[in-house]
């Protein structure tokens, strides 16, 4: 996996959630730069840690927002963002229950997925409501 650079398709035009998606972005990075000099074991836990600390504070914060607004697909972006923190939390147990084993491009896989994919895919639809 490459590092994702933040770029205008990412971003929803609504300041919050820009930020918190370029956080989430640097985060994935470095996770990345962690498994590619081999340091992945030492940093796993805090970086996933930091992943779900943002992603429920982002979400929260969507969820209002798009309860504010009048959003039609909030049940849908409500279960993208229950899938995602069940996804990680299983990550999570995967990695306590085998730190050698676990396969650390995974997390990294599935993060991009879930960032590009959710934002374009469904965060980019708040924009046409703000």
């Amino acid at each position: 996996m490459a590092r994702i650079q933040w770029n205008e398709n990412f971003s929803v035009n609504e300041k919050f959630i820009d930020q918190q998606n370029q956080k989430m972005l640097d985060i994935i990075n470095d996770y990345y730069e962690s498994i590619q000099k081999g340091t992945a074991l030492s940093v796993f836990e805090s970086i996933i840690e930091r992943i779900i600390e943002y992603s429920n504070t982002l979400h929260s914060y969507e969820e209002e927002l798009m309860k504010s607004i009048g959003f039609t697909d909030l049940q849908q972006h409500k279960q993208a963002h229950t899938d995602l923190k069940n996804r990680l939390q299983e990550e999570l147990e995967k990695y306590r229950r085998d730190k050698i084993n676990y396969p650390y491009h995974d997390l990294s896989s599935l993060m991009k997925e879930w960032l590009v994919g959710h934002i374009v895919m469904l965060d980019r639809k708040i924009k046409e409501y703000l």
